[in-house]
Order: C-alpha cells, then sequence, then structure tokens
C-alpha cells in the first residue's frame, strides 16, 4: 500500500474512532408505535428523543433523523433510526452518523434503541 493510500484510512479510521465522543447520543428513547395497514403497504409512526448535546438536537421534526421499518415475518420488525450531524473544527467540515436498530412488533409502544453503528468522514 502506498503512502497515497495509507493517509485516507488513516484519516477515517480516526473520524470513526471518535464518532461517539463528537455529539453521539447514548439512546433513543421512543415511543408512541403505530404500526397499520394501509393500502399502499405498512404505515407507521413514533415519537423519537434523545439527550440534546452541543452538537445534536433532536426533535420529532428533526431531518437529520431518518428511520426505517423492516419486516421480520408477522408480528416482528426491525425498526432502525440514524441520526447525521456537522461539527466544524478549524473550518473544517466533519460528517458524523449513528445507527441502531430495536426489534418490535403490532403491540410495542415504548422502547430503547441503543446506537451500535458509528462513523464519520473529516
Amino acid at each position: 500500500m502506498q503512502l497515497t493510500s495509507i493517509l485516507p484510512v488513516l484519516l477515517s479510521t480516526l473520524s470513526l474512532a471518535t464518532a461517539a465522543t463528537q455529539g453521539a447520543v447514548p439512546v433513543f428513547r421512543s415511543n408512541n408505535l403505530d404500526i397499520g395497514s394501509s393500502p399502499g403497504g405498512v404505515a407507521w409512526r413514533f415519537n423519537v428523543t434523545a439527550l440534546r448535546t452541543s452538537y445534536n438536537a433532536t426533535p420529532c421534526a428533526n431531518p437529520n433523523i431518518v428511520a426505517q421499518l423492516t419486516p421480520l415475518g408477522n408480528p416482528n420488525f426491525n425498526l432502525t433510526v440514524q441520526q447525521h450531524w456537522v461539527k466544524y473544527v478549524d473550518s473544517a467540515r466533519q460528517d458524523f452518523w449513528q445507527e441502531g436498530t430495536a426489534k418490535v412488533n403490532e403491540s410495542s409502544t415504548s422502547f430503547n434503541i441503543v446506537p451500535d453503528t458509528f462513523y464519520g468522514v473529516a
């Protein structure tokens, strides 16, 4: 591997190592999950909150938080939540993401999603 290849890999690795300390929340608290059928497939909604840090905010309408519901077989689903945030260091943009998944079903109401995947780009 050439030096020109090692440097980007090293910088990427450092970003991954620091993502959890640069604004990541320890847990997403979720409630009011509503899963139902619709003519177009499965319809769902829920509320998600997390502790506010100096680099993130997690109101329900935050476009930096996205979620996806994946069927596991009736009545179970995987609910994945991903958050993105940006930090600037000496005018250099750093992007971070974290993601967690919880197994839920139609009777789930309140649950926690613990982020287990962190990554970043500096």
